[in-house]
């Protein structure tokens, strides 16, 4: 387990500086690139301060409740869109022949697919989501201890991992239907509704999001655990860690069994 961690870091930080090299090369396409990430960010913020201008609440959170909502969103998945932002150009890989030079190459099929290509856009949307954050947190005036923020930092990144985990699978499919078939956009449109409370939504769906598929750790949990505490959170946070640790590790299972189906389409 921990040759394999250096070689994921190891992996990581070659990438990455490959990326950064890139950046520094094309730095008006970098520019260009976070504009609209930023603009999607602040439309998200003056969305919610639409909302709060003809009512007092929603379903019995502040306005700050909901911009921390959206922050903690704002954080989860760009760090699953920095890892797996190439999973969207898998359909692409297929077709122009790029996923056939990946599998001659002796790097980890799954490592090489993360870390091919960085979206910078989303760090500057990491960047924000943490101002977000800490704005919502000061506006409310709530004291975090550090117990508290561990927990909060913890959850958070088991909600990037459940996304993770979720692009990884839907985006496995691409290998057993040759690049035909996902359900990649289905699941990414509904992600979008993290950015909102889950108690605007039915008994039958919140149960759903809580713990059928657990997407309440990305942003409404973090939530609470600032506003709330943790006393009430703890065997909820046990399991979603096992909840969410077994489904990565299910993720991979299935990225690597659909890897071994596909057929190239080149001649």
């Amino acid at each position: 387990m921990g040759v394999e961690m250096v070689k994921f870091f190891s992996l990581f930080r070659c990438f990455l500086s490959m990326n950064i090299k890139k950046i520094l090369e094309y730095r008006m396409d970098f520019i260009i690139g976070i504009i609209p990430s930023i603009i999607s960010s602040l439309f998200g913020l003056i969305f919610i301060s639409l909302i709060f201008e003809n009512i007092q609440s929603l379903t019995g959170l502040s306005y700050y409740n909901c911009q921390m909502i959206y922050g903690f969103f704002l954080l989860s998945s760009s760090l699953e869109r920095i890892l797996c932002g190439n999973f969207q150009q898998l359909r692409g890989y297929i077709f122009n022949g790029t996923l056939d030079l990946i599998f001659t190459r002796p790097i980890n099929l799954l490592l090489h697919l993360m870390f091919l290509n960085f979206n910078e856009e989303y760090f500057i949307q990491f960047i924000i989501g943490i101002g977000v954050v800490i704005h919502s947190v000061t506006s409310s005036g709530l004291q975090l201890s550090i117990l508290t923020l561990c927990l909060i930092a913890y959850v958070s990144i088991l909600g990037a991992l459940l996304l993770i985990s979720i692009t990884i699978i839907t985006s496995s499919l691409y290998f057993i239907s040759d690049g035909t078939f996902s359900l990649f956009n289905a699941v990414n449109n509904l992600t979008t509704y993290l950015k909102y409370p889950i108690t605007i939504f039915g008994k039958t769906i919140r149960f759903f999001l809580t713990w059928v598929l657990p997407l309440s750790a990305v942003s409404f949990l973090p939530m609470q655990l600032a506003s709330e505490g943790f006393n009430n959170h703890l065997l909820y946070i046990i399991y979603l860690t096992i909840i969410i640790v077994a489904l990565l590790m299910l993720s991979v299972k299935i990225f690597f069994y659909g890897a071994k189906k596909y057929q190239s389409t080149g001649n």
